[in-house]
């Protein structure tokens, strides 16, 4: 063996490039390879079915099923003092684990559930089971599984996914999360039911929240906190990542809790969901906050996507939030239609001049003229990113080619766009002296825009958009009616001239180097 692949860095790079089955044979026919192998092959598992086979079937045997359906494994035997050893060979490697709970991988829970309650007298004395542990992802805290989590007692877990089912052990554990993984760093939770959360579990959520002070990303989607828990969040200065569902009761508990003149000073990524049919708690939330957030996500499930619903909820954004930090911001009605508003309504957001990243299209659709757009395209000069419209509903106004080249050249950092144009005034576009060029756009979506001539707007698009390859028709395969199949057939045939433009012109370049070189 060459004396590089002796030096442990350099074997592990090595490992940490093949896959499994790879890892699996190396691990067995080479020694120098064995730790490094097995540390690559167990160190992200899927499910824990491989520790499970480590132990002999005999070990259990399965029982009849309870009255809810739950058949628990019965340990005959426990393990010995070698099968432990075998064990922590193993799970001292692991750093990730995905799916734990998943309906796949719970038999080889619920045999290992068996044997945790099964350890040996000196067990709390060795080093943790899992003492690499650092993640688990998508874990589902079943009440008849509880044991398995306490099991997983890792002081090195810094991040978990899971999900909240009912029962009373269920709620023990949420509660005892917090002694068990002292040192969590990123955390996500939802509730697996429809009904709120009653106030056990919201009390020992907020226990579990108060005991960490290290906390980097939270995820509460579908959960509340009671008024301590929301003034200790407000006061950690390591948090960058806040994800709320906002209950009727948030509200009161947020306006009693004291909270410090720069609420949550380092966060940056901020995202609300309102799932009240009548009353717009988001917008309330926020103006309990003045947030310095670089991100901002909100998303309502009710009827909220009326026109001076979307002007309130703007002007709350606008007067709450820092002008100079946001650079995204996203707002989705989940379950009704976007409304349609004019540009007075979208108007407030234009204070956020350093926006890069803008998708409001699922929640309202702006009528916009040549003129509004160009007041859009002044206000946010530095975006990447804009979704604004995917249909404008008859009579509202909308943008031409005209507005469109505002567009680019006010907005010359413009990569992704999604908005509706009426291409039939194209003539005034000289394609052979094009008054604009963007050549980073790489995704363009016209969406249901109005088209006429296919032949003349693809060589507009190829002249003013160089690298564009095709416009993007996914909304089409989505969302398309049969009464839309004329207008599809005519934005296909765009696409089709694009790609014959795109090939003449790398023709013609070709054809040029070639007649530059240099003879010899």
């Amino acid at each position: 063996m060459h004396a590089a692949l002796q030096i442990t860095e350099i074997s592990e790079v090595v490992c940490n490039l093949l896959d499994q089955p790879t890892l699996a044979r190396l691990a067995r026919t080479c020694r120098a390879f064995e730790d490094p192998a097995l540390d690559a092959l167990w160190k992200v598992m899927q499910g824990l079915e491989p520790l499970a086979r480590l132990l002999p079937d005999s070990m259990w045997i399965l029982e009849d099923a309870d009255a809810t359906g739950f058949q628990r494994y019965k340990l005959v035997q426990p393990p010995s003092p070698e099968q432990w050893k075998l064990v922590r060979k193993y799970t001292s490697r692991m750093m990730v684990i995905l799916g734990c709970s998943a309906p796949l991988y719970l038999p080889s829970i619920n045999r290992l559930q068996a044997i945790a309650v099964h350890s040996p007298p000196s067990f709390e004395l060795l080093p943790p089971l899992f003492p690499k542990l650092k993640a688990i992802k998508g874990a589902f805290p079943r009440p008849g599984y509880i044991t398995f989590f306490y099991w997983l007692n890792a002081p090195s877990l810094t991040e978990m996914d899971i999900s909240w089912f009912d029962g009373d052990l269920a709620i023990d554990f949420i509660s005892d999360m917090g002694t068990i993984y002292p040192n969590m760093k990123v955390f996500s939770l939802h509730c697996l039911r429809d009904k709120d959360p009653p106030n056990a579990v919201i009390s020992g959520l907020s226990k579990t929240i108060r005991s960490w002070n290290r906390l980097v990303r939270v995820e509460l989607s579908t959960l509340d906190l009671d008024t301590a828990a929301y003034e200790h969040l407000m006061r950690l200065e390591s948090l960058t990542s806040l994800t709320l569902r906002l209950f009727y009761r948030c509200l009161p508990r947020l306006r009693q809790a004291v909270l410090p003149q720069k609420p949550l000073p380092m966060l940056a990524d901020l995202t609300l969901y309102d799932r009240d049919p009548h009353i717009p708690w988001m917008i309330e939330w926020l103006s309990c906050l003045h947030l310095s957030p670089s991100s901002l996500h909100c998303e309502t499930g009710g009827s909220f996507a009326e026109p001076q619903r979307v002007s309130d909820l703007y002007y709350a954004i606008a007067a709450q939030l820092c002008h100079k930090s946001l650079e995204r911001i996203t707002v989705h009605a989940s379950s009704s239609p976007p409304a349609q508003v004019d540009l007075s309504s979208i108007r407030p957001l234009f204070s956020f001049s350093r926006l890069r990243y803008v998708n409001i299209l699922h929640f309202c659709v702006p009528s916009l003229s040549d003129n509004d757009l160009l007041e859009l395209a002044t206000s946010w000069p530095l975006l990447q990113d804009l979704g604004v419209s995917y249909w404008v509903e008859p009579p509202a106004l909308m943008p031409t080619f005209r507005g469109f080249c505002h567009l680019l050249q006010h907005c010359p950092h413009l990569q992704h766009l999604c908005i509706v144009i009426d291409t039939r005034d194209s003539e005034w576009v000289d394609v052979a002296r094009p008054i604009v060029h963007n050549h980073g756009m790489h995704s363009l979506a016209f969406a249901y825009s109005s088209l006429d001539d296919p032949k003349r707007v693809a060589s507009v698009l190829c002249a003013i958009l160089p690298s564009l390859k095709k416009v993007n028709m996914g909304w089409w395969y989505h969302d398309s009616l049969p009464e839309d199949e004329a207008l599809l057939a005519l934005w296909n045939e765009v696409n089709y001239h694009l790609g014959e433009l795109r090939k003449c012109r790398d023709s013609d370049r070709d054809t040029a180097q070639v007649v530059l070189q240099p003879t010899t």
